[in-house]
């Protein structure tokens, strides 16, 4: 596929969510994306699931959190940021999730792991 194809695929996902916000069947099509091969396409896909997501919602949280594994630094960016935006601070079940990466044998996930419990905490 050309660059511009996937231009046009990520905007549409960065559509979606803005139009979609607290939509479970938007969200649903959108989390379809966060298993695409392209980590740009993973990344909007992240950014607009933390958009359309009600605060809170734990399917959401558990798309997001598998994400503190992807193998592309902006997407797992994306999935914090993304855990941040629906969640805010201090809920502790989502800390506990996160946390359990911290002990990761992948360098990149063990850091994006404690930078993700630094600002959920």
């Amino acid at each position: 596929s050309s660059d511009l194809e996937l231009t046009v695929r990520q905007a549409a996902v960065n559509s979606l969510g803005r139009l979609a916000e607290g939509n479970a069947d938007i969200a649903s099509m959108i989390s379809q994306r966060l298993e695409h091969p392209k980590a740009d396409v993973r990344t909007a896909a992240a950014q607009a699931l933390a958009l359309v997501a009600a605060k809170g919602d734990k399917h959401t949280s558990a798309a997001l959190v598998k994400l503190i594994e992807d193998p592309h630094p902006h997407v797992r960016q994306a999935a914090v940021d993304g855990l941040v935006q629906v969640h805010g601070k201090g809920d502790e079940e989502i800390i506990a999730a996160v946390s359990a990466y911290l002990e990761s044998d992948v360098s990149h996930v063990r850091r994006t792991a404690e930078d993700a419990v630094a600002m959920l905490k």
